[in-house]
């Protein structure tokens, strides 16, 4: 019996297709657009979910910042980086790799030396940051939005947000004098001023404008970084004794995260008394803001996608049934 129903449903098909074509193309029509369109929605949802993710791998991250030195006069300390601190945590059981940025001490200046007097840059220390080994370059490196990054060999090359780069009307390619100061011209009253003169003064070249991984999905206080330029290891080295407030040593810990609290208590035993343990930028800390900010996102396309799907199905029932 099934079978004459089966013959007799395929013979009207037959019959009946080529006053029926339109309605049968209309039916695959709908079906391919608005299936497709909850499918990409979907899909989409998906990528957004892990795209923070994905990018934050291509940087080279580390997993942990530290800060490893602050000047201190008062304490003996003339320097914002101290070396010994950094190879003894590098040498530590569960720690990869460590790369360090120091707080350089710089302003941007007139061709006379005097300050440039711009509310967008605090006459405060430790402006610029500067990679001693590769930090920002190699390891946990900036994202380019235009031009490159600095060459690590050259000392005249220096990178810039964008937000510091118009406030002093620069563009990629153009060049800045910028003045370096030592910590002990930071701490004088009249530092800022043409009172005081640079220790030395570079005339760099705008090569790149960069944002920091941490700060993309950032809200708007977190985001509001008040690097002046990002220099290279050619320059940074020269400065260590002198113009450095602070320095960040980033650590890449060996296992992953799972072992994020064993190196904490690592560092905690190495760091010199009477310094505070600060621990800044954990990469799952970041990793989990960064879902926090993409998750509505994520579900308004995974809601999209299921009401396209359903309004895919009721609109083919009723073609069907017509």
């Amino acid at each position: 019996m099934s079978g004459h129903v089966l013959r007799f449903a395929w013979y009207r098909v037959r019959a009946t297709f080529a006053a029926r074509r339109g309605g049968y193309l209309a039916l695959v029509l709908v079906i391919g657009l608005v299936g497709g369109l909850a499918l990409g929605a979907v899909a989409a949802a998906r990528r957004t979910q892990s795209s923070f993710a994905t990018y934050l791998a291509s940087t080279n991250p580390s997993d942990l910042g530290v800060g490893t030195a602050v000047l201190n006069p008062a304490a003996g300390l003339d320097t914002g980086y101290n070396p010994g601190l950094v190879r003894t945590i590098a040498h530590l059981p569960h720690v990869e790799r460590v790369s360090t940025g120091v707080g350089i001490d710089v302003l941007p200046v007139a061709p006379n030396g005097a300050p440039v007097n711009d509310p967008y840059f605090p006459t405060t220390a430790g402006n610029g940051l500067g990679s001693v080994d590769g930090f920002g370059l190699t390891t946990d490196r900036l994202s380019v939005t235009e031009g490159r990054l600095p060459n690590a060999a050259r000392a005249d090359e220096v990178a810039m947000l964008a937000g510091p780069a118009a406030a002093l009307h620069l563009h990629v390619g153009d060049r800045v004098l910028l003045g370096l100061y030592t910590n002990a011209q930071t701490l004088s009253p009249q530092f800022g001023t043409a009172a005081v003169a640079p220790y030395r003064t570079v005339n760099a070249r705008l090569v790149g404008l960069v944002v920091d991984s941490h700060t993309i999905l950032a809200d708007d206080i977190d985001s509001q970084a008040t690097e002046l330029a990002y220099f290279t290891p050619a320059l940074t080295r020269q400065l260590l004794g002198c113009c450095v407030n602070y320095a960040e040593t980033a650590v890449k810990v060996a296992g992953g995260a799972r072992n994020d609290a064993a190196v904490q208590n690592e560092i905690a035993g190495v760091i010199p008394a009477g310094t505070p343990l600060v621990i800044s930028n954990s990469r799952a800390d970041t990793l989990a803001k960064a879902q926090r900010s993409l998750r509505p996102e994520s579900i308004a396309l995974t809601v999209f996608g299921g009401i396209a799907a359903l309004a895919g199905l009721l609109i083919a029932g009723q073609v069907i049934g017509r």
